[in-house]
């Protein structure tokens, strides 16, 4: 997480000292020693909200979702603004099998995040989120938010693809069920049939 240090505390030039190295640990891929900066942070100042989410940050990092998620809890009870925090929270949540509260937390903070990557992966969880909720439009929503910021990403690309396919087939579906015999089903079959290479197809079906 970018974080700032704000307020002071009596020991306030031993917390940035224990800050300082616990951002230099994290950008060597310390995290072991990271964590133990920013422990000794919330030792001489317990409400250091930024320290519990960069806690939560190398717990998320080393797939240990329940302390992350109990890290970031914790910021974001000293400070709710921290939208990467919520975000990561529902992520965590996520990948603890409580899908009701992640799809929450990332929804709460999905369109004010700032950090493209985060942004990204979280909305690819809310994507899979509205997947298992059968809510595909909200899923292509997400998608073209994405898209805007990263319009040639290969995986948000297919999964663009996989949404509109599912959209177009349970469209098909319905249509098949209230109007077997409309003119728009024949059509359909028609197009179908043509896209084959299957002319005389398409045209008796046209012809219907």
């Amino acid at each position: 997480l970018s974080v700032r240090l704000n307020g002071q505390t009596s020991d306030w030039q031993e917390v940035q000292k224990h800050y300082k190295r616990a951002t230099e640990a994290e950008r060597a891929g310390q995290n072991d020693i990271a964590a133990q900066e920013f422990r000794e942070v919330l030792r001489l100042d317990p409400h250091r909200a930024e320290a519990h989410a960069n806690l939560g940050v190398i717990a998320y990092t080393g797939k240990d979702y329940s302390r992350a998620a109990e890290q970031f809890r914790a910021a974001l009870k000293l400070r709710p603004t921290l939208w990467n925090a919520e975000a990561l929270l529902g992520m965590s949540e996520l990948r603890l099998g409580h899908p009701q509260p992640a799809k929450a937390h990332i929804e709460e903070s999905f369109r004010r995040l700032q950090d493209a990557k985060l942004q990204s992966e979280a909305g690819m969880d809310l994507i899979a989120l509205d997947y298992r909720n059968h809510e595909l439009p909200r899923a292509l929503e997400i998608l073209q938010i994405l898209e805007h910021a990263n319009p040639n990403d290969p995986s948000l690309l297919y999964t663009e693809y996989r949404t509109y396919t599912e959209l177009a087939a349970r469209t098909l579906v319905t249509l098949s069920r209230v109007a077997p015999e409309s003119a728009q089903i024949h059509r359909i079959l028609a197009q179908t049939a043509q896209s084959q290479d299957d002319f005389p197809g398409s045209i008796a079906q046209y012809r219907k």
